[in-house]
């Protein structure tokens, strides 16, 4: 269990320092431990992870620089609604805590870059989440959600999204506004379609969509020039789309676990695949354009 006037040693320890960086831990590290780092006389980094925390202790909310805090690994069931406090933070870790909603102030943070929600039974984020308006990288896998709220997919600086492991039923079409994504994981939800839009997402490098009960793809998905990864297992395709022989770049193709009886011939163009897996597919017999996609380098598992 973590004391208070342990995190209140944290500011007043550095009072009269004129070091720039120093990390200290205080605790038995089998209890947890405050890790903390400072500069100019203000801590900037804090970890209280660990520890069984049932609440962020109330000095945490005096430290106005702090620029990344992480409090994963608690037992947090309630956060007080003091985010405004903290205007400079970047980083923000709450993983594998007890939360199901997150208080409404977290939407002030607009330095904000990283944001970890994982691991717990959050069935809500709040409405204005997307005035987190240089977020980057957001993990929200693993938590309870259902659906997100409109202001969601004003996030158009997120390169990374994990949102993995809920029961969500669909992706809208505004994901399209997403353009700097370049990593997409939605893998264990319930979608059965894919919107158009997401063939527009320029940049996307990976896009998992394992575990879902998706039936088609938009004919456009070759327009993901620069996807590297495809990961569709475990859904229930039939068939794939004749563009996919667009998407050049690609080089894991992964649709093991669907009920595919074919696949477009146009496929033989993918050239820089490296692994192609077709295993526990209804496919009826080897295409003649398996040699040449193996002669280039491609595993193909069938």
């Amino acid at each position: 269990m973590i004391f208070e006037d342990q995190i209140l040693s944290v500011q007043n320890m550095f009072k009269n320092s004129t070091e720039t960086i120093v990390v200290e831990h205080i605790n038995d590290r089998s209890m947890g431990s405050i890790c903390y780092k400072h500069s100019e006389h203000a801590v900037q980094d804090l970890s209280i992870e660990g520890m069984n925390l049932k609440n962020i202790p109330d000095q945490v909310w005096a430290l106005s620089q702090l620029q990344s805090l992480f409090v994963g690994n608690n037992a947090l069931e309630y956060i007080a609604d003091n985010f405004s406090a903290l205007p400079n933070l970047k980083a923000l870790y709450l993983y594998s805590n007890q939360l199901k909603q997150i208080p409404d102030s977290i939407t002030t943070l607009r330095c904000l870059k990283i944001l970890d929600l994982s691991h717990q039974p959050l069935d809500k984020l709040p409405d204005d989440i997307g005035n987190l308006e240089n977020l980057d990288i957001l993990y929200c896998s693993n938590a309870n959600l259902t659906d997100l709220p409109g202001s969601f997919w004003n996030l158009e600086k997120l390169t990374y999204l994990n949102l993995s492991n809920n029961h969500l039923i669909e992706i809208p079409d505004k994901i399209g506004g997403l353009k700097s994504l370049r990593e997409l994981r939605f893998y264990n939800n319930a979608l059965t379609i894919l919107p158009n839009q997401i063939c527009y997402l320029d940049n996307l490098r990976e896009l998992h969509l394992e575990g879902n009960q998706i039936n088609k793809l938009p004919k456009e998905i070759g327009c993901l020039e620069k996807l590297e990864i495809l990961d569709l297992r475990s859904n229930r395709l039939t068939e794939i789309p004749e563009s996919i022989q667009y998407a050049k770049n690609l080089l894991y193709l992964d649709l093991r676990s669907n009920p595919l009886t074919s696949l477009p011939d146009g496929m033989t163009r993918l050239t820089n695949l490296k692994k192609l897996d077709l295993r526990w597919t209804k496919l009826h017999a080897k295409p003649s354009w398996f040699d040449k996609l193996e002669q280039a380098g491609c595993i193909i598992y069938s």
